[in-house]
C-alpha cells in the first residue's frame, strides 16, 4: 500500500513541476537575456518546492484524505447582514416555512 501511495504521490507531484517548467520555458524564451535566466530559474525553483511539498503531503496523508480534506472555516457563519443590503438572515425554520408555504418572499425588508 505504501508503494501505491508513493507512485500516486509521484504522479500528482509531477503535474505542478510540468506546469512551472512550461511557464519557466516561456519566460526564458520571451524575456531579454540577463533577466530570463534569473526569472526562469526562480519560477522553476518555486515549482520544485511546490512539487516536493505536494509529494510529501500525499505520501504522508494519503490520496483520499488529501482530495477530500475539510478545509473550510466557520467564520462566515457568524456574519451579520449589513442594514440596507437586502440580505436576509433567516433561521432554518423560517427558510423551511417560506419554502413549504410556496411564498418565496425574500424581498421583504
Amino acid at each position: 500500500m505504501k508503494t501505491f501511495r508513493t507512485i500516486i504521490a509521484f504522479f500528482q507531484a509531477l503535474l505542478p513541476i510540468l506546469g512551472f517548467g512550461l511557464i519557466s520555458t516561456v519566460i526564458y524564451s520571451d524575456l531579454k537575456t540577463p533577466y530570463n535566466i534569473i526569472i526562469a530559474i526562480t519560477v522553476f525553483t518555486v515549482g520544485l518546492f511546490a512539487s516536493r511539498s505536494i509529494f510529501n503531503m500525499i505520501r504522508r496523508r494519503g490520496v483520499i484524505s488529501v482530495m477530500s480534506g475539510d478545509n473550510d472555516t466557520y467564520d462566515l457563519d457568524e456574519l451579520e447582514p449589513t442594514p440596507g443590503s437586502g440580505v436576509l438572515k433567516l433561521t432554518p425554520d423560517e427558510l423551511t416555512n417560506l419554502f413549504l408555504g410556496k411564498k418565496m418572499n425574500f424581498n421583504r425588508r
